[in-house]
């Protein structure tokens, strides 16, 4: 049983090996078979490239707009590549074939965004939220797909100003307000009539009025 195994692991190497061996073809031209990836195989070079994000976190204000860029390293024309960005499972916005495709965008982002092309011949990219919700915060993926080759990146996104973040803000800019403002006032105020001031000595009247007499200045 054993021998009959190892023939049949030896037979099948074989043939692997004989199918990734160069075959002539009766017109005098040679075919290769290989388990290269796509585009390998029709004798096309796939070119590798990097996606590059942000390294820290992307911070928006809640109806505000935010800003999530990335590129291609190294530099690469990415006009005519599929360009998709994701929340989680969710599609954010989609380039393919040179348009915006907004069939499948995830209906919370319908109407919000944007992707700045500006330098996309150089494989830069920016993906443009308008009027931004607390639900837009999370992890986001930046794909690019030229046919032969994909690659991703990740960005984070963090929203502020939301419940009592926004509450605390409020209160820290009125802070602010009363000691920039309202208390130097009040100090200058009682310096500048303390001169002014004197000692009165009285007692009270019929009728509830005040009888006194002025003693002097403080």
């Amino acid at each position: 049983m054993e021998i009959v195994s190892s023939s049949g692991s030896f037979l099948s190497s074989f043939l692997i090996f004989l199918l990734l061996e160069k075959h002539t073809l009766a017109s005098g031209r040679s075919i290769y078979f290989s388990l290269a990836p796509k585009g390998l195989s029709s004798g096309l070079s796939v070119e590798q490239f990097s996606v590059i994000g942000p390294t820290e976190p992307i911070r928006a204000w809640v109806g505000r707009t935010a800003d999530l860029p990335c590129y291609l390293s190294p530099q690469k024309n990415a006009q005519s590549m599929k360009v998709i960005w994701f929340q989680s499972l969710e599609i954010v916005h989609h380039y393919e074939d040179g348009q915006d495709k907004f069939d499948n965008q995830s209906p919370k982002f319908q109407g919000r965004t944007e992707l700045v092309k500006d330098a996309i011949s150089r494989g830069n990219v920016t993906l443009r939220i308008w009027n931004i919700t607390a639900a837009d915060k999370g992890h986001y993926k930046c794909h690019f797909d030229d046919g032969l080759y994909q690659e991703e990146a990740g960005i984070e996104l963090l929203v502020s100003g939301e419940g009592t973040e926004q509450q605390i803000l409020w209160w820290s800019n009125v802070t602010i307000f009363f000691s920039v403002f309202w208390i130097p006032t009040f100090i200058i105020s009682e310096i500048l009539f303390l001169p002014f001031r004197g000692n009165y000595k009285g007692d009270w009247g019929v009728g509830g009025q005040f009888i006194g007499q002025h003693t002097g200045y403080i």
